[in-house]
């Protein structure tokens, strides 16, 4: 009866391996781009990251926000949705602008008293125009109801 016993948890052992694999080959074929969703606690309007440039699976995604996001779960309500290949380079395109945006403000803190910076204005006006319609432009696409939040308690 003890070898019966045995080799019938070492079958439960090979089929839970078996699972396993399989588990792990249906996450990387079913990949998606996915968006981080960051809303304050107090308003909706989400701001968007990418996760990654290159289509990840949903544990992947899960496992990179749990991982690098957890010190904003007291401010934002995290998650994630998945997107078109398009609305990903679109996050993209807006992450760089708003770093654009933010490097010339402190480029403009730091020489300000120097030079007068008015030609700055324009292109300034044009970057927050282009960061407006692209917020707009995702907003449009992105449905709160589509994301799934992250629980950061476990």
């Amino acid at each position: 009866m003890g070898n019966e016993l045995i080799k019938r948890i070492n079958d439960v052992k090979c089929e839970i391996k078996k699972l396993e694999n399989e588990l792990r080959e249906l996450e990387r074929v079913n990949v998606h781009f996915y968006a981080l969703v960051m809303y304050p606690h107090d308003d909706m309007l989400g701001n968007y990251f990418q996760i990654s440039d290159e289509a990840i699976s949903e544990a992947e995604t899960k496992r990179i926000i749990q991982d690098e996001y957890w010190h904003y779960a007291d401010i934002y309500r995290i998650g994630y949705v998945p997107i078109s290949k398009e609305t990903n380079r679109k996050i993209g395109d807006l992450v760089a602008l708003r770093l654009i945006k933010r490097n010339i403000n402190r480029c403009r803190k730091q020489i300000n008293s120097f030079c007068d910076l008015d030609g700055l204005d324009i292109c300034e006006q044009q970057l927050d125009k282009t960061v407006e319609k692209l917020n707009w432009e995702i907003n449009a696409v992105v449905d709160i109801s589509d994301v799934t939040f992250v629980d950061f308690d476990d």
